[in-house]
């Protein structure tokens, strides 16, 4: 995705889509006989993803941050809300380790045994577990606007 076809009124979260987006393109990566360059590009992919994440989750717990618009007033929206700022909090517990197997699965390469092919699958559930965090905030923030008033109103 093109850093210009993001939205602009979303700073943070257009970082995180950015980097996630190049993220998944060093993993579709061909690796085959140049692995070490593909670990290189995914770490390298990880460690911005990892800072924009990390801006993101601090965010998430500010008072005017992406989750301001939770209605306060109901219970459930809160303790949603406040799950899902726990579950970014464990995605980015998460990156460090991945970034380090991928660093040192470029230092030693597949002669010694690496994995690359559960390198590349352990990134990409952290990825599908991002993605879905995204969709769970965005059904958070319309379930806090759409108010249900009833049939008979």
């Amino acid at each position: 995705m093109a850093q210009s076809s993001l939205p602009a009124q979303r700073p943070k979260e257009d970082a995180l889509a950015f980097f996630w987006d190049r993220l998944h393109q060093a993993l579709d990566a061909d690796s085959s006989g140049n692995q070490r360059e593909w670990a290189e590009a995914v770490g390298d992919a990880l460690a911005r993803l990892e800072a924009a994440l990390m801006q993101y989750q601090a965010a998430a717990w500010h008072p005017e941050g992406p989750l301001a618009a939770v209605d306060q007033t109901r219970p459930t929206l809160v303790r949603q809300a406040d799950e899902l700022r726990n579950d970014y909090d464990d995605l980015v517990k998460q990156l460090p380790i991945l970034r380090e197997q991928v660093r040192r699965a470029a230092e030693v390469g597949p002669s010694d045994g690496v994995d690359f092919t559960a390198l590349r699958q352990q990134a990409k559930q952290l990825l599908a577990g991002l993605r879905e965090k995204q969709e769970t905030e965005t059904k958070l923030l319309l379930d806090s606007v759409n108010t249900d008033i009833g049939a008979g109103d």
